[in-house]
C-alpha cells in the first residue's frame, strides 16, 4: 500500500510538471503561441491566421495582416498589438498596458433569424462574476476602423485613443479621442451598474459647423432614482459659434425601463432676450417609441427690423416620430404693425405634415388656411 501512495504522489508530481512545462511552453514561447492560435482553430469554429506573430501571450503580442473569421462574419487588419499582465488573472485582475489596431476591416452578416420586438430600455447590471473583476485598459489606440454590413452605410473612425478601467461594477473612461469623419468626440466618463449612476464631460467639434455653431459641450451627473433600476439627474448641453447660434439647454433627465423624460428643460441664448422651456418624454410602447412633448416660449426677438418682437406661445405634440399630432399657438406682442399671431393644429411623420386649419395675423393683415409641407 506504501509503495501504491508513493507512485501515485510521483505521477501526481510528474503531471503537474508536465502541466507546467507545457502551460509555460504556450505562453511563453513564440512557437507555443503560435501552436495555441492554430488549435483555437480546430476546436471551435473561430479561424486566426496572420503573415507575421511576433511575441509570446505571456507579456506582448504583435500580428502583422491578420485575419480573424467566425460564422457570421470577419475582420481584417493591417496590425495589431496587445501588452498585458496575464497572471494577474489568478487575482481577478485583467491587466491590460496597450492595444492597439490600425487598418481594420469588420464585417459582418445579419443573423438568419426572425428580428424579435426591441428590447426595453434599461440600466444594464453586471452578471456575476463580472461585478466582482477588475480590469484596466491603460492606452486603447485604434486607427483607419471600418464596420461594413450588408445594407447598412459603412462605419468608419479615423481615430480612438482612450484609458479603461473596470472596478467592482463602475467604469471609468478617461481620456476619450475620437476621430470620425463627421467630427471629434473628447472627454472623459463613468458610468456605475451594480448601483446605477453616470456621468460624463464630453465635447463634440464638428467637422462643418452646424447652424453656426462650431463646438456642442455636453455634461451629465445622474444618480439613482427613488424607482427602482433608475437614474436621475441634471442635463446640461452649451453650444458655442456665432452669437446669434450659441444657445444653452438645462433640464432633468429620468431614465428607467422603458423611458427618459426630459423634465425642467431651459433654452436660452446668451445676451438675447427670450428663453424656451418645456418637457419631453420617450417612451417604448408596442406600437413603437412614442413621444410627449410641450415647449413654451416668452420674450424671444430675432433683431429684424420686419421680425416679430417679444415672441411667445406654446407648442404640444403626441405620437410617433411616424405619426404624431398636436397644436401650436404664437403671438408677438407689438404697440405697431409689427404685432403678430398664429394658431393651428399639425399632424405628420418622418416626410412632412399638415396644419388643416392655419391662422396667423401680420403686418396689418390676415391669413387663413389649409398648409402642407413636405420633405426627404
Amino acid at each position: 500500500m506504501k509503495r501504491v501512495l508513493i507512485v501515485l504522489c510521483v505521477l501526481l508530481v510528474l503531471l503537474l510538471a508536465a502541466a507546467g512545462i507545457g502551460v509555460g511552453w504556450l505562453s511563453m514561447t513564440n512557437h507555443g503561441t503560435r501552436w495555441l492560435l492554430g488549435a483555437i482553430g480546430r476546436w471551435t469554429p473561430v479561424r486566426i491566421t496572420a503573415a507575421k506573430i511576433k511575441g509570446r501571450l505571456a507579456d506582448e503580442l504583435h500580428f502583422e495582416r491578420f485575419e480573424v473569421r467566425w460564422a457570421s462574419g470577419n475582420m481584417r487588419g493591417e496590425a495589431l498589438t496587445l501588452r498585458w499582465h496575464p497572471l494577474r488573472l489568478l487575482e481577478g485582475n485583467l491587466s491590460i498596458e496597450r492595444l492597439s489596431a490600425s487598418g481594420i476591416e469588420l464585417r459582418t452578416t445579419p443573423s438568419a433569424a426572425a428580428p424579435g420586438p426591441p428590447a426595453q430600455w434599461h440600466w444594464p447590471r453586471p452578471a456575476w462574476p463580472a461585478g466582482w473583476l477588475r480590469g484596466t485598459l491603460g492606452a486603447l489606440q485604434i486607427e483607419n476602423f471600418v464596420w461594413r454590413r450588408p445594407g447598412r452605410a459603412p462605419v468608419v473612425i479615423d481615430r480612438l485613443a482612450a484609458g479603461l478601467e473596470w472596478r467592482f461594477g463602475r467604469l471609468k473612461l478617461r481620456a476619450l479621442d475620437l476621430e470620425v469623419p463627421q467630427g471629434r468626440l473628447t472627454g472623459t466618463a463613468e458610468a456605475a451598474f451594480s448601483t446605477p449612476a453616470f456621468s460624463a464631460d464630453l465635447a463634440l467639434r464638428p467637422t462643418a459647423p452646424k447652424a453656426g455653431l462650431r463646438r456642442f459641450v455636453l455634461r451629465a451627473r445622474l444618480r439613482p432614482a427613488v424607482e427602482t433600476g433608475s437614474l436621475t439627474g441634471p442635463l446640461e448641453i452649451d453650444g458655442y459659434g456665432s452669437p446669434e447660434a450659441a444657445f444653452t439647454l438645462r433640464g432633468n433627465l429620468l431614465f428607467g425601463p422603458g423611458e427618459a423624460r426630459f423634465s425642467e428643460l431651459r433654452l436660452e441664448r446668451p445676451g438675447r432676450p427670450g428663453r424656451l422651456s418645456g418637457r419631453l418624454a420617450l417612451l417604448q410602447t408596442a406600437a413603437g417609441l412614442r413621444l410627449q412633448l410641450h415647449l413654451e416660449g416668452e420674450g424671444i426677438a430675432f433683431g429684424k427690423a420686419a421680425a416679430p418682437e417679444n415672441l411667445g406661445g406654446d407648442l404640444d405634440l403626441e405620437g410617433t416620430f411616424e405619426n404624431y399630432r398636436g397644436r401650436f399657438s404664437l403671438s408677438g406682442n407689438a404697440a405697431d404693425w409689427r404685432r403678430f399671431a398664429a394658431a393651428g393644429h399639425v399632424s405628420g411623420g418622418g416626410t412632412g405634415l399638415k396644419c388643416p386649419d392655419f391662422s396667423a395675423s401680420w403686418l396689418g393683415g390676415r391669413l387663413t388656411g389649409a398648409l402642407q409641407a413636405a420633405w426627404g
